[in-house]
């Protein structure tokens, strides 16, 4: 029986996503976005897994009115891997293009994981060992935070 609710509420996510992707396309704009590479005290990489997506992946979201791209990122941590606590925080990249997306690098974090609908599973990885099912996107998006990442 849970299984069966589970996989009818991953249904009905996945269909509510995809309504808006389709409403994020007919309007010609997504908005702002973040997205952020939090790392803990021993140097490895928390990604999520969410209930309306396949794979591992960083997490983030959108920005909301009058809130600065960094204190976004840091919501999302807090709302999607239950962030308690975080060292310091550094812009990987900023897209100059007016539409707000950001990566941030964010270190010494700590966190207590929580399920919500959103997200299904919260883990950490060695940045050498990601699992198979890690998105093309969340890879990518590695790749340009590395030689930050390794800096420290």
């Amino acid at each position: 029986m849970r299984a069966v609710s589970r996989r009818v509420l991953r249904a009905a996510l996945l269909l509510l996503h995809g309504l808006r992707r389709l409403f994020w396309a007919l309007g010609g704009t997504q908005g702002a976005g973040v997205l952020a590479v939090p790392l803990t005290p021993g140097g490895k990489l928390v990604m999520i897994r969410l209930t309306y997506a396949r794979g591992w992946r960083l997490p983030g979201g959108g920005v909301d009115r009058g809130e600065g791209a960094r204190e976004a990122a840091l919501r999302e941590l807090s709302e999607e891997i239950g962030m308690t606590a975080h060292g310091s925080v550094t812009c990987v990249d900023q897209s100059d293009d007016g539409g707000g997306s950001a990566l941030f690098l964010v270190r010494d974090v700590r966190y207590s994981p929580r399920r919500t609908f959103e997200v299904e599973e919260v883990a950490e990885f060695a940045l050498d060992a990601l699992p198979a099912r890690t998105t093309p996107l969340t890879r990518w998006t590695l790749e340009l935070a590395l030689p930050l990442i390794r800096r420290a």
